[in-house]
């Protein structure tokens, strides 16, 4: 099969001199992945996120991989918890758990964003990158929200903030490689009121995964870039 890597030039991509890492300058691979499906994560390309010289860590810059086939006997249910009312610091600490365990390049969709959003956001340590799409800066912080945005994306350049134009933007999601996650309420505010966060994995969001990551990356290729 020919590299995706390189597209079967034999060099490392966007140069001329450089060898390719995978093929190392053949150009081809061996076909033992030819009739796998397209590894969703890089679209085939075998890079991280589409561009640049890092490997998908999906396929490790194969294009294809393997898909584990739907296991009825398996327990697929939705995971959901419930956000207690009041009891911010208890919200922050939980999704903070559950964050820590999310890994890969994550979308994020949340019309409402403040410092409390930023504080959320630190406990994805294990993504990259991050797209964060968003519509309204809290109010009582638009004075120095753009220089906390600085900071935070200085320390944490795997982040990227853009502003939707329209006013269309209305549900709260975190999609993933794998998973898409529902939230009842703003990372911003979590916890101030009762709400849910459900996680739906692949084998329950099935096309609906596709759905979502199409319109958010419409939404995103159109929106401004924060600060």
């Amino acid at each position: 099969m020919i590299c995706p890597l390189c597209k079967g030039t034999g060099k490392q991509w966007g140069t001329g001199f450089i060898e390719c890492e995978l093929c190392h300058g053949e150009g081809i691979l061996p076909d033992t992945r030819a009739h796998l499906p397209e590894c969703h994560f890089c679209n085939g390309t075998g890079r991280e996120h589409g561009v640049g010289f890092v490997l998908c860590p999906k396929c490790q810059g194969w294009g294809r991989r393997e898909r584990k086939p739907f296991d009825p006997t398996e327990n697929a249910g939705p995971s959901v918890f419930v956000v207690e009312a009041g009891k911010p610091r208890t919200a922050h600490l939980d999704l903070s758990a559950f964050l820590a365990k999310i890994s890969g390049h994550v979308r994020i969709c949340d019309p409402y964003y403040g410092t409390g959003s930023l504080l959320r956001l630190d406990g994805l340590r294990n993504c990259r990158p991050v797209q964060f799409l968003t519509h309204t800066a809290d109010g009582k912080e638009r004075s120095y929200l753009p220089k906390a945005l600085t900071d935070f994306i200085r320390e944490r350049p795997e982040f990227e903030f853009r502003r939707h134009r329209a006013r269309d933007l209305h549900d709260r999601f975190v999609l993933t490689d794998d998973e898409l996650i529902l939230l009842g309420h703003g990372l911003k505010d979590i916890g101030n009121k009762e709400s849910f966060v459900i996680r739906l994995d692949r084998k329950i969001a099935g096309d609906m995964m596709e759905t979502v990551r199409s319109s958010f990356d419409h939404k995103w290729q159109a929106a401004d870039l924060l600060p």
